[in-house]
């Protein structure tokens, strides 16, 4: 699907949002691919295909909230307010789900914005240009803790393993 997506964008764009927008997505994608431009704290691998669907679509929803809501059409350009107010909007229900639905946590789409942020400051300063980091207070924790733990086959098999029943 990834692949598909991608052929079809680099002949013709994305669709629905700038050009700019558009080109500047395709760049970070780009790099999220080959494993370029990573954040320090970041593990120095390429992104899975899902990783980088997952992406695409934060990304063309931030590209197409800004235009909408701020009429921004670079990425580039938005301000430290305007994305603290994006993310308010979408935790209060003002800007809610394709379905309709109240956003429950905005946490990760704080991170993707913020590694985002951290790309074009770190390509900016391959390029001797300083960029203001407006992410840095964003608040990238979760809401609440989750009400389920999810468990992986392996560990679960690891965890009767070790259970040991005959010393009570």
């Amino acid at each position: 699907r990834w692949l598909e997506w991608k052929a079809e964008a680099q002949k013709r764009g994305m669709q629905g949002i700038s050009k700019t927008n558009s080109n500047l997505i395709l760049a970070y994608l780009n790099d999220m691919e080959l494993g370029l431009n990573l954040g320090k704290g970041c593990p120095k691998e390429p992104r899975k295909p899902s990783r980088l669907n997952d992406l695409k679509g934060k990304m063309t929803f931030f590209a197409k909230t800004f235009e909408q809501k701020f009429s921004i059409l670079d990425l580039t350009q938005v301000s430290e307010t305007q994305i603290h107010m994006l993310l308010k909007d979408m935790r209060d229900g003002v800007i809610k789900k394709k379905t309709g639905e109240k956003f429950q946590d905005t946490k990760t789409f704080a991170r993707d914005f913020k590694a985002f942020w951290n790309w074009w400051m770190k390509i900016n300063r391959k390029n001797k240009k300083i960029i203001e980091d407006i992410t840095e207070d964003l608040n990238t924790r979760p809401k609440e803790k989750s009400t389920f733990v999810f468990l992986k086959k392996r560990e679960i098999k690891r965890l009767s393993d070790d259970l040991n029943f005959t010393n009570r």
